[in-house]
């Protein structure tokens, strides 16, 4: 399956910034960034994570 990167997650207002804070610490392997709506941006991975994923290092 090929998922096409940014991923936007529309939560508007359900999740505070406090909340947003501790889903990002409990999800530490991925980066994720917020919109001025609320919502969750998951942002494509960066650096030798990458690579493994794509080349299968």
């Amino acid at each position: 399956m090929n998922i096409s990167m940014p991923v936007t997650l529309k939560m508007g207002e359900l999740m505070s910034d406090e909340d947003f804070f501790q889903f990002c610490q409990m999800n530490d392997t991925l980066e994720f960034e917020r919109d001025s709506h609320g919502n969750i941006i998951l942002m494509s991975p960066t650096g030798c994570f990458t690579e493994v994923l794509i080349f299968g290092y």
